[in-house]
């Protein structure tokens, strides 16, 4: 797991920067916690793919969703949007990040009704979902 806190993909990024907040105060979804993680999906990935892997699979997902998030502030057409949206959400899923995904699957909807992206939205939200992702597999996951 060392890769997942340490390691360069993982390092200052833009979304850890992002207006100097903290986990605690972030926006996300009405339907879940802003953090919420699913040990059982972590438990599951886990199983799947071996914790020898768990921690390079986890780091893909974790930049896959930086560089989707980094190109949402360049997509305007609203069902090119949606498909970023749901390949973020798929990641999110995929991690076990309950509280992203259900502010992906708000945001889509909302798309989907001509509303306007609120990207610090899920940048923030992603930012707590990504922080308590990491709490959870440093703690449960370390090998």
């Amino acid at each position: 797991m060392k890769d997942l806190i340490g390691g360069s993909t993982l390092g200052a990024t833009g979304i850890e920067a992002m207006d100097g907040m903290t986990p605690a105060n972030l926006p996300c979804a009405e339907t879940a916690p802003d953090d919420s993680i699913s040990r059982d999906r972590l438990r599951q990935l886990a199983n799947e793919i071996g914790p020898r892997d768990f921690a390079e699979t986890a780091d893909l997902f974790l930049m896959e969703v930086e560089v989707a998030l980094d190109a949402l502030s360049t997509v305007t057409a609203p069902n090119l949007l949606i498909d970023e949206l749901h390949f973020l959400k798929g990641c999110a899923l995929n991690l076990g990040m309950t509280g992203m995904a259900a502010t992906c699957r708000e945001t889509i909807a909302a798309v989907r009704m001509g509303d306007r992206l609120d990207l610090p939205r899920i940048k923030a939200c992603y930012r707590a979902s990504r922080s308590r992702f990491l709490a959870e597999t440093c703690e449960d996951f370390a090998a």
